[in-house]
């Protein structure tokens, strides 16, 4: 029956339907605008009183704190800082907005020695009293010096501070004195300190009545306001603003925030808040537009009354004209829907995704709504923190580094583990990319949460490609960990890696060198048992290596030699190399050692083996022109005596011709010995000296040489003893007789005129027999018994101006040692006193294997 309608009726009934509709619609949405804001209103105003009766509350809650601090003080005349920490810790539990509990304690000025000298015991070592101005002194009479702070600032700077020089400080503490009453100063900031300061003094009175000191609370009052606010679940909506009346100064005050809505749709109420002696006002304002019952359903039905008018005006307006040009319009309709569909589509998809944009060094610069939504965070929250604060598998360093390492033009799509909010995780994908955004480079990356798809993945992958993947992530893996120990773990020299004078990690070869062999052992060892007090040059091992610290900061790289100690006890030489370094992005010292004790100890030897080369090049050189005058003596005899009987030989008598040849053989045998002497050194030193070893009787040997010796004896007056030479030995004839020979010559040399000597003969053991020679001489310094078998030595010789080559015992030691025995000299004694030299060498019994290959 509508075939017939124009186009024009159908616009004109429509637009009549939603007219009228649209007139109802106002009419009632206005009533139900004023109903719902009487509501909100009615709302607010509990939400109002609430938050002033719970700050009320929260103020006596800290005043009774600061009372229960003052009534321990009051129970004791001295509390330790120790008691002081205990009643702190049980008032302040739980207790965030309370910056510090202090104690404040009145003295004299005379008294300000002793005060620091007991905290100095207390092991404050750092307490000195002062005030604001540091150049000007302290006045006398009365201080008020802070003396314990809970909890403690890591620079205790506030210890010791007079706050009588404080003229706010003195003045609260004076009215407290006078009101004998809790007096709260005027607030303000404190030091670098943000957020208003309250400080309460609390006045404490002996049992006198003089005041000792003050409790003193210090409120942290942007801490107290979140404090209360979250405790009694007050409406986050509400600004407050905390005004001092006497001071004008404002404690708290949140910024109120913009609002579209109008002046009727705020509310404010004040209110008086005395404390402590001060007078405080507290404005509550609130945008009944941000209340959350205005987002509830039955608000926003009420609000938006008018539009569900609208919508069903236009319905009904709609309906006549869709009714009418339903079947002209269906397929307009169809294709915008299908439209609508395909926009719908792309605006949900692209929705589902959130978008982060980074700073290069991973910190959040901005988020959009979806990211908010993802994570439950506020956009502000979330500005400005570091990936790695939401990202739970890269931290600090490994988040910096994946921003730091994409280049331009590239794309990075990894999967990471994002942290919500409330602590659940969530898998999310990453595209990252690198951008240019007014001027500076960025990181924009879209996340997506895989959740679902992941668990979709799980069900569908196939297996062999998550083995696949497995094995080749565990093959990288493993190549990093081998990389890593080869480079750490497998060096050879002892590497140690410190942050600060704090040890970081170590590998094994370190706990090695050291031996140790576990590293949380090791790094729990007191610095001062890995390394002797002192090193080698004198300086203090502590203070050398902070000393060789400092340099490898400046330079970068230091390289020096330092005496370690073992665990056992045992001290090596090590060959230290310090660097600086980046270890993960923080600066780090990597110090390596290696053990060059051998190497020390062999340049120890070179040393002394050149010593030794100078001392025998001496010694040599000594001996050349000892023997040089030892020599052209016994020549120089030889020709004045020839020259003599030559001149004198037909006018000289017989006896004095006799005299004179005598004196020439005398000087001829001197000579003959001394090159003896030289020529046997000479085959000691090549290894060609002979031996003709028998088993033969000893005492013919010491009788031949005892009468070689025999005009010397007599002309000392000597007194020979021989004692049991009956001994069979395995020796070379010759050779013995010239030890015998050397050591009885010279005990006649050194003995005194009438002196006396003993040779005798002993069987110690089975093996070998002793045979000894006994002087009556001033016996042998205990410090040239090492020295007095060694070549060109003159030991005692010197002393008595003797003659001699120096070579004697040294031939004699190399013949004892040619007979697989020993030889060496002791002195014997009388009632303690040196009576004498022992010269004591050794013959074998039998024929060794040795001795059969030395002849």
């Amino acid at each position: 029956m509508f075939a017939n309608l124009s186009k024009k009726v159908i616009y004109s009934i429509s637009l009549g339907v939603l007219l009228g509709g649209l007139l109802l619609t106002f009419q009632w949405q206005k009533y139900a605008e004023q109903n719902s804001r009487n509501e909100l209103e009615g709302q607010v105003n509990k939400y109002a009183s609430k938050a002033y009766l719970s700050l009320q509350q929260a103020l006596v809650r800290e005043s009774e704190r600061l009372d229960s601090l003052a009534a321990a003080f009051k129970l004791t005349d001295s509390m330790s800082y120790q008691e002081f920490l205990r009643f702190a810790k049980v008032v302040s539990v739980s207790t965030e907005h309370v910056k510090a509990l202090q104690w404040i304690k009145i003295i004299s000025a005379s008294e300000r020695q002793a005060l620091q000298n007991n905290m100095l015991a207390q092991g404050f070592n750092r307490f000195h009293i002062h005030s604001t101005n540091q150049e000007k002194p302290i006045q006398e009479g009365q201080l008020a010096v802070i003396k314990y702070i809970y909890p403690l600032p890591s620079d205790q700077a506030e210890l010791g501070f007079d706050i009588y020089s404080d003229e706010a400080a003195k003045e609260a503490a004076y009215i407290a004195d006078i009101t004998q009453s809790p007096i709260s100063m005027a607030p303000g900031l404190q030091g670098n300190e943000t957020s208003q300061q309250v400080t309460i003094f609390h006045p404490i009175y002996g049992k006198e009545g003089l005041l000792r000191g003050f409790a003193v609370l210090v409120m942290d009052m942007q801490r107290l306001i979140d404090y209360v606010i979250n405790k009694n679940l007050l409406e986050k909506s509400l600004q407050w603003l905390i005004r001092d009346n006497y001071s004008k100064n404002i404690l708290y005050g949140s910024a109120i925030e913009d609002h579209t809505a109008d002046d009727d749709w705020l509310k404010t109420y004040e209110f008086y808040l005395p404390f402590s002696g001060r007078s405080w006002s507290l404005t509550l304002t609130s945008d009944l537009t941000q209340l959350p019952e205005f987002n509830n359903p039955q608000f926003q039905t009420r609000s938006f009354n008018w539009l569900i008018g609208t919508v069903i005006s236009l319905i009904l307006s709609l309906l006549s004209y869709f009714v009418l040009m339903l079947r002209y319009r269906s397929l307009q309709t169809e294709k915008t829907i299908r439209d609508n569909e395909k926009q719908y589509q792309a605006l949900v998809k692209q929705s589902s995704e959130g978008f982060l944009l980074l700073n290069r060094d991973g910190y959040i610069l901005d988020v959009n709504a979806e990211t908010c939504k993802m994570l439950g965070y506020k956009k502000q929250q979330l500005i400005k923190k570091h990936l790695s604060d939401i990202d739970t598998e890269n931290d600090f360093f490994q988040a910096k580094k994946l921003c730091f390492g994409i280049m331009p033009k590239d794309k990075l799509l990894f999967e990471t583990t994002f942290q919500k909010k409330r602590g659940t995780r969530i898998t999310v994908e990453i595209s990252a990319s690198r951008i240019t955004m007014s001027g500076k480079e960025v990181i924009g990356a879209f996340v997506r949460d895989l959740t679902e798809r992941l668990t979709y993945r799980a069900l569908s992958l196939d297996n062999k490609q998550l083995q696949e993947a497995l094995q080749q992530h565990t093959q990288e893996l493993r190549e990093q960990k081998n990389t890593f120990e080869a480079l750490f773990e497998k060096s050879a020299d002892g590497i140690f890696i410190f942050s600060g004078k704090s040890l970081m990690d170590c590998n094994q070869s370190a706990l090695d060198m050291f031996c140790y062999d576990d590293k949380l052992k090791f790094f729990a060892t007191n610095p001062y048992k890995l390394m002797p007090k002192n090193q080698p040059d004198g300086e203090n091992s502590i203070r050398k290596a902070l000393r060789m610290l400092e340099i490898c900061l400046l330079d970068g790289r230091y390289r020096f030699e330092w005496l370690c100690r073992k665990a056992t006890g045992e001290e090596f030489w090590c060959d230290v190399v310090v660097t600086q370094i980046a270890y993960f992005g923080t600066p780090v010292i990597h110090l390596a050692m290696r053990d060059i004790t051998i190497r020390k100890h062999l340049e120890s030897q070179m040393d002394n083996a050149r010593a030794e080369a100078v001392y025998a090049n001496q010694v040599k050189t000594e001996f050349v022109a000892k023997m040089s005058h030892e020599i052209r003596t016994p020549l120089h005899g030889i020709l004045n005596y020839s020259r003599m009987g030559e001149e004198r030989i037909d006018s000289v008598s017989t006896e004095k011709l006799a005299r004179y040849f005598n004196h020439i053989k005398v000087s001829a045998e001197r000579l003959l010995v001394l090159f003896n002497d030289l020529l046997d050194t000479a085959k000691l030193d090549h290894g060609s000296m002979s031996y003709d070893f028998k088993y033969q009787n000893l005492q013919p040997v010491i009788e031949n040489c005892v009468a070689e010796q025999e005009d010397a004896i007599e002309q000392k007056q000597i007194k020979l003893e021989l004692n049991r030479l009956d001994y069979m030995a395995y020796f070379d004839q010759h050779r013995v007789e010239q030890v015998v020979s050397n050591l009885l010559s010279n005990a006649i040399r050194y003995s005194p005129q009438g002196g006396s000597l003993v040779i005798q003969a002993e069987s110690a053991e089975n093996d070998h027999i002793t045979l000894s020679v006994r002087d009556n001489g001033c016996g042998v310094d205990k410090k040239e018994m090492e020295t007095i078998f060694d070549s060109f030595v003159h030991n005692r010789s010197q002393s008595l101006n003797q003659s001699g080559s120096g070579l004697g015992l040294a031939i004699c030691r190399e013949i004892i040692k040619a007979h697989n025995g020993k030889i060496w000299v002791e002195n014997w004694r009388l009632n303690n006193q040196v009576q004498g030299a022992v010269f004591k060498f050794t013959l074998p019994l039998s024929m060794s294997r040795k001795l059969s290959i030395g002849a």
